[in-house]
């Protein structure tokens, strides 16, 4: 019985860590669609915020313990990293790459995507500052 919740705990991390890097290259794909100036301009901030989101997702795979709120964070900033790359508009671009969704207005597109990006960090500090507290 024991053998079989240790065998359940390493097939969770393995999904989490895999959903994780899943989610990272479906990042990728969507800023490939839109990239330009901005991009690549920003290149070294984008990729600092998506191995941000892969060590995050690691972690949260490795954490022993998880509690219902864990769950909760790592969805919400999975929706909202993924949200951030399909919903960017690269500024200046007018071109058919420039934006995946057309169907939402140049702005509003742009504003959501960085709204997702702010929404995305801070919701990996505070998931993060609440497992410190409740380890202490």
């Amino acid at each position: 019985m024991k053998s079989k919740k240790k065998k359940n705990k390493k097939e969770e991390k393995v999904v989490y860590i895999i959903i994780a890097v899943v989610f990272g290259i479906l990042f990728c794909i969507f800023k490939l669609f839109s990239f330009g100036w901005l991009s690549l301009m920003n290149f070294f901030p984008l990729v600092l915020y998506l191995i941000f989101y892969i060590i995050y997702g690691v972690k949260f795979a490795i954490l022993k313990n998880k509690i219902k709120n864990d769950f909760w964070f790592f969805w919400l900033i999975s929706f909202f990293f993924l949200l951030s790359g399909l919903l960017f508009v690269d500024f200046g671009d007018y071109g058919p790459p420039s934006q995946i969704v057309k169907f939402i207005p140049y702005n509003v597109s742009q504003g959501i995507s960085t709204l997702s990006i702010v929404t995305t960090i801070t919701l990996m500090i505070i998931s993060v500052i609440s497992r410190k507290e409740r380890k202490n």
